[in-house]
């Protein structure tokens, strides 16, 4: 690729992962970014690895469990007025991707895509000299009890039908894998091959400097139209300036929506809002991710203190952010840590790009040859990063998609 200049479009991670791997081929590569700053969800997520995460966000009986979501202000879901009017057409197919035959389909083709993030991620961050940042010491699923966790058994059960290895565990068995663990939940499962990022942000800036390091151009400006056509060439209008390159890879997170618009293509893309909470000295000792299954919300020992990172707000990119859903975070870890010291705290939200089959879109834009998409990547955009960067720049460089990147092409949505 020594003679192709490719502009990404996303300076995440997912565009980091792009960029990188292109620039490991020969290409000349420019990062458009409109902050390029450490608050999006690239930085604020739960710090998660997980291979094992075949499932999609709809799971059967999401239909029956809608109102009792909307109505519960600390669920892991809520759809605001402006949310419901802006995405209607994406909430209604996203319900109907919780029918079963529907969600075996998008979990048989996440397990052809996710099983190699781990790998990925750790052979990315040991060419970069950033090993420190990866733990691989599992995952632990937390349930108030047995019978809770028996109300998931169609999602573990598929899990392991794609070789996801769970464990399930007794209380006394939780406890010496978390030994601080309170009373209230007494069961759980184990997924050994799983694994964390201990400083996404500090991920982020690490390989943003070994790009620039190795010759990237990083230009702060947020892309406005997409032109393809003249002489081959891929013309981005930026705010601040234009430039021209040969080929293009959108990466942009939530943000890719209006530019799949200009580009005349129909892709179902919303943005759901995150939330994390931070505690610099919770007085609580973890060794791995615990997630509080019952309340969706990941709980992971960062380098910065202990983050709990969950809930879900389908509401407009430009809505004001209700931090009132970070706070209710607090809640839900007291419950399982009455002992830890919430104070001080740090709050963030942040964006996620989400498909209504939490499946990402990948491969070149029809119609549009020479621009490619890599997004949509949802709550599991960390994990993906690295192993769909990979996979775009090997398409690229093959100037055609692999058979891998045409299962996430997104002529899948062309009744959109």
């Amino acid at each position: 690729m020594e003679d192709r200049s490719i502009a990404v479009v996303g300076g995440g991670l997912v565009g980091l992962c792009t960029a990188f791997h292109l620039m490991r081929r020969g290409a000349a590569v420019t990062v458009i970014d409109r902050s390029f700053g450490l608050d999006g969800a690239s930085s604020g997520n739960a710090g998660s690895l997980s291979p094992g995460a075949v499932l999609p966000v709809a799971y059967r009986g999401m239909v029956r469990d809608i109102p009792r979501m909307l109505l519960d202000p600390e669920g892991p879901l809520r759809v605001t007025p402006g949310g419901l009017v802006r995405h209607a057409g994406w909430l209604a197919r996203f319900l109907r991707e919780g029918r079963q035959e529907r969600i075996r389909a998008a979990a048989g083709t996440m397990a052809k895509l996710i099983p190699a993030s781990l790998a990925k991620h750790t052979e990315l961050l040991d060419a970069i000299g950033s090993s420190d940042l990866l733990r691989a010491d599992g995952q632990l699923h937390l349930y108030p009890d047995a019978e809770a966790r028996e109300r998931d058994r169609f999602g573990w059960e598929l899990r392991r039908a794609h070789g996801v290895v769970a464990h399930e565990l007794t209380r006394d068995e939780l406890l010496e894998v978390e030994p601080s663990i309170g009373p209230g939940y007494t069961a759980g499962v184990f997924l050994p091959h799983q694994g964390m990022i201990v400083d996404p942000g500090d991920y982020v800036g690490r390989l943003r400097g070994v790009l620039r390091q190795s010759g990237a151009t990083l230009v702060e400006d947020e892309v406005r139209t997409v032109e393809t056509g003249a002489g081959g060439k891929v013309r981005l209008v930026g705010a601040r300036q234009t430039l021209e390159c040969e080929e293009m890879v959108l990466c942009a997170g939530a943000w890719s929506a209006d530019v799949v618009r200009r580009l005349g293509v129909r892709i179902p893309l919303a943005n759901q809002r995150g939330f994390h909470v931070s505690f610099a000295d919770s007085g609580v000792a973890l060794q791995r991710v615990v997630v509080i299954a019952d309340r969706k919300v990941f709980v992971t020992p960062m380098r910065r203190g202990l983050r709990a990172a969950g809930t879900v707000e389908i509401t407009p990119l430009s809505a004001k952010v209700d931090m009132r859903r970070a706070e209710a975070l607090v809640g839900h870890v007291q419950r399982v840590w009455p002992q830890v010291r919430t104070e001080p705290r740090e709050r963030w939200s942040g964006e996620r790009p989400c498909l209504p089959d939490s499946l990402p879109v990948m491969g070149p834009c029809q119609g549009h040859p020479n621009v490619w998409f890599n997004f949509g990547h949802g709550h599991v955009g960390l994990t993906l990063s690295a192993v769909c960067g990979e996979e775009i720049a090997k398409s690229m460089a093959a100037r055609r998609p692999s058979e891998l990147v045409r299962l996430f092409d997104h002529t899948r949505f062309a009744d959109a």
